[in-house]
């Protein structure tokens, strides 16, 4: 009798439990038009984005050098310090990135949301790529 209690339990238990979790897929990158790269990259250089990240957003603009912290090399997916994606791209733009010290990048509230969002594609179309 105890052997068919524990085993009604025990089937009890394990229907309870949530099913086996397929493994995640990772994230696939978005996909931007050949346009709208070309509108985010001529807005980056517009607003002088390339200066301190440089052309290629490598984190090697002219007057990269002299900054602290550094700007971030916008192909390296690990940098990102507010998120990857296309919106929080463009929430750093508009809010900026600054450490504890008050020191780094500022934002950019004059910037539209439109053409943040279009640079922000830019950047995140950077993402990984040699």
């Amino acid at each position: 009798m105890t052997r068919l209690y524990f085993a009604a339990l025990f089937s009890l238990l394990m229907a309870c439990q949530d099913p086996p979790k397929q493994k995640a897929e990772p994230p696939q990158r978005p996909q931007f038009t050949a346009a709208e790269l070309e509108k985010g990259q001529a807005l980056y250089k517009k607003y002088g984005c390339a200066v301190c990240h440089g052309r290629n957003g490598r984190g090697n603009g002219q007057i990269a050098r002299t900054l602290n912290p550094r700007p971030r090399d916008f192909h390296d997916p690990t940098v990102y310090k507010y998120g990857r994606s296309v919106a929080a791209v463009s929430r750093t733009i508009l809010k900026g990135a600054l450490n504890e010290r008050g020191m780094g990048m500022p934002g950019y509230p004059q910037i539209p949301e439109g053409e943040r969002k279009a640079i922000a594609a830019f950047i995140v179309s950077l993402q990984g790529k040699n």
